[in-house]
């Protein structure tokens, strides 16, 4: 989404109002999450959270200094705390693509074995951080 002001719309109601549309499209994207689309699922709402993130440097000279790092921070801690599942499987994936593309006999046994490990603990941790996300998210 871009960053649109409606006509006769105040520059800080749009702005309010643009941040709430970024946030309230990370919060559905975190709720809707599945295990079929939980990486596609991650990245939509780190990719909304990410934009409010920039709306608030956009707008950091008019609010105060404090309000904007305790947001800023809060809204990196909520990213930060989605991206461990959705990196483990992404390194995955690229494991299994770089094994078509080398001599029989390079399997990655050893990393491949270590990231089925690392995505499986990451999906038993999901679900909590996927609460603790969304709680966080309905309070801003």
């Amino acid at each position: 989404m871009s960053y649109r002001l409606k006509t006769g719309e105040g520059i800080a109601a749009g702005m309010r109002r643009i941040a709430r549309e970024e946030l309230e499209s990370a919060l559905c994207e975190i709720a809707a999450a599945t295990p079929t689309n939980e990486a596609a699922a991650v990245h939509a709402a780190r990719k909304s959270i990410k934009k409010t993130r920039a709306l608030l440097r956009l707008i950091r000279d008019k609010i105060d200094r404090e309000i904007f790092k305790e947001e800023n921070r809060c809204l990196r801690d909520i990213a930060q705390s989605l991206s461990g599942p959705r990196d483990s499987r992404v390194e995955l994936q690229l494991v299994e693509k770089l094994r078509e593309q080398v001599p029989p006999g390079l399997t990655f046994g050893k990393t491949t074995a270590a990231l089925q490990e690392e995505v499986a603990a990451n999906a038993e941790t999901f679900a909590p951080q996927r609460h603790a996300a969304e709680a966080t998210l309905q309070l801003i």
